[in-house]
């Protein structure tokens, strides 16, 4: 679906651009106003691909980052390498459903929010923000969730059925732990950020939010039962998430 919104070229040229742009923090002396204005200037112009691209990426250094603390946390003898098939897996539901989702939910957010405005008389800034908070955790974070669920479950080819049993199992404490973690982000994010880096500023934060979904993607049937807290193994990665 992705690929074929641009010629081939382009869309590789957009991921590759973007990589470069992701590790441009980290290069000394390097001028990032161009590769900025590039950034925004796709933002505007292909909004939609380009938002898909940065959540693939974003998402993949995020597991990336959590496999590499959970193999850390783990003794020598029991350590994994990487596994690149997880990491595929991440990248692909960034690019064909965290990215999209998000795009298209802060357009449908808005229109939502002007209609119960209008109804409702809102002209209060500080109300109008509570509200946008509520349809977010309510509609948006079960959407996200089983969306993720699911294409994870496909992916793993365990199918519908998969599915179902991680959402029978996980949804509420993942809920609960959207809960936690994205209503303080949002309410940075719908007060101070322009509309048309909210994507964006998500995505930086989904770093450690990611890592909390890969947590719980990646538990055992037999781990489902128990404390979070007693999971050495995955300890890391749920502390990047409640540290925030």
């Amino acid at each position: 679906m992705i690929c074929n919104l641009l010629p081939k070229h382009d869309f590789v040229t957009v991921c590759c651009v973007l990589v470069m742009i992701s590790f441009l923090p980290f290069c000394e002396g390097f001028n990032v106003a161009p590769a900025w204005t590039w950034y925004k200037i796709q933002l505007a112009t292909q909004p939609l691909l380009t938002k898909s691209v940065t959540s693939s990426l974003i998402m993949s250094v995020s597991d990336v980052m959590c496999q590499e603390l959970v193999a850390k946390a783990t003794p020598v003898g029991e350590r994994q390498n990487l596994d690149t098939t997880r990491l595929f897996h991440v990248a692909l539901t960034g690019a064909v459903w965290s990215g999209p989702i998000t795009h298209y939910w802060y357009i449908v957010l808005e229109m939502m929010y002007g209609a119960i405005a209008k109804a409702a008389h809102i002209h209060t800034p500080a109300i109008g923000l509570l509200v946008k908070l509520m349809l977010d955790s309510i509609i948006f974070s079960s959407v996200t969730i089983t969306g993720y669920f699911t294409i994870r479950s496909i992916l793993e080819q365990t199918g519908l059925k998969g599915a179902k049993d991680k959402l029978s199992t996980r949804f509420f404490s993942t809920l609960f732990g959207a809960w936690k973690f994205w209503p303080a982000a949002n309410a940075v994010n719908f007060w101070f950020v322009p509309f048309q880096f909210r994507v964006l500023y998500m995505n930086v934060l989904s770093l450690f939010w990611t890592g909390w979904l890969t947590y719980v993607n990646s538990k055992k049937r037999s781990e489902e039962h128990t404390s979070e807290l007693q999971s050495r193994q995955y300890l890391v990665c749920r502390l990047l998430l409640e540290k925030k």
